[in-house]
C-alpha cells in the first residue's frame, strides 16, 4: 500500500502562515510545520506568547491583531515580503465569549465575529495573490469548532455563531478558488489547551471529555497532524471538506 503520510520533504521550501501561533493548537501547528521543514510565518496578537516558537527553525514571528481590520492587509504584506509565495494559510486565532445570549454585550459579540470570522476572511483576501503564485499547490485550513457542528454548552453563543459562519466561508471559498487553491475546515472538540481548560473550569474538563466516544480530549499535536495532512500533497483531492476532529463528540 502506498504511504501517503506527510513527511518532512513535503514541506521543504514551502511557506505557511499560521495565525494564533503563540499558544494552544496554533502553536502546535507552527511547531510541527517547522519540524517538517516549512518556513512558518507565526502570527499572534500576543508578542510574549510568540516567544514560545521564536527559537524554532525557519520561523518568522509577526505580531498582529485579527480584530483590527485596518491592519490586516499590512500584516500580510509584511509576512510575505521575504517569501513572495504562500503555499498555505492556517486560520487558528480565536476568542471565546462566556456570556449567556440574554446578557451578551454587543462588544463581546462584535469582537468574536471580528477575530473569528471577519479577520480570517480579510487575511485570506490579502493573502490570495501570494497563494495563487503557488501554481495549484496552495491549501487553506480554517480552524472552526465542534461547537459549530453541535452546540452542547450554555454560553459561547458568539463564538459558536462565528465558527459556524467560518465553515460556510470555507465551503464558499472552496467553490470559488478551485482548482488553484484548496480550502478545508477542521472542527476540534475539547482539546487539552489552556483555553480549553479555562473554558470548562477546574472540574469540568475531565467530566466533559467522558461524554465523548473516545472518552478523552484531543491533544493539540493530534489536531496539528490533521491540519498538516490537509496542507500536504497527500490530501490533493480534498477541498470543501469539514473535518470533525473531536473524539466522536459531534457524531455522538
Amino acid at each position: 500500500m502506498e504511504d501517503t503520510t506527510p513527511h518532512k520533504s513535503d514541506f521543504d521550501g514551502r511557506a505557511i502562515l499560521v495565525t494564533g501561533a503563540g499558544s494552544g493548537i496554533g502553536r502546535s501547528i507552527a511547531s510541527l510545520l517547522s519540524r517538517r521543514g516549512a518556513t512558518v510565518i507565526a502570527l499572534d496578537c500576543n508578542a510574549t506568547a510568540l516567544d514560545s516558537v521564536k527559537g524554532l527553525p525557519n520561523i518568522r514571528v509577526l505580531v498582529a491583531d485579527l480584530g483590527d481590520a485596518t491592519s490586516i492587509g499590512d500584516a500580510v504584506a509584511s509576512a510575505c515580503a521575504e517569501v513572495e509565495i504562500l503555499n498555505g494559510v492556517v486560520n487558528c486565532a480565536a476568542v471565546t465569549d462566556a456570556s449567556s445570549f440574554e446578557a451578551l454585550p454587543l462588544g463581546e459579540w462584535q469582537r468574536a465575529l471580528a477575530v473569528n470570522l471577519t479577520g480570517p476572511a480579510l487575511l485570506l483576501q490579502a493573502a490570495l495573490p501570494f497563494l495563487r503564485r503557488a501554481a495549484g499547490k496552495a491549501s487553506i485550513v480554517n480552524i472552526a469548532s465542534a461547537q459549530a457542528l453541535l452546540p452542547a454548552a450554555q454560553g459561547g453563543t458568539a463564538y459558536t455563531a462565528s465558527k459556524a459562519a467560518l465553515i460556510g466561508l470555507t465551503k464558499a471559498l472552496a467553490a470559488e478558488l478551485a482548482p488553484d487553491v484548496r480550502v478545508n475546515v477542521v472542527c476540534p472538540g475539547l482539546t487539552d489547551t489552556e483555553m480549553g481548560r479555562n473554558a470548562m473550569g477546574p472540574n469540568g474538563f475531565e467530566a466533559a471529555s467522558q461524554r465523548y466516544l473516545l472518552k478523552r480530549a484531543a491533544q493539540p499535536s493530534e489536531i496539528a497532524e490533521c491540519v498538516l495532512f490537509l496542507l500536504s500533497d497527500a490530501s490533493s483531492i480534498v477541498t470543501g471538506a469539514t473535518w470533525a476532529t473531536d473524539c466522536g463528540r459531534s457524531f455522538h
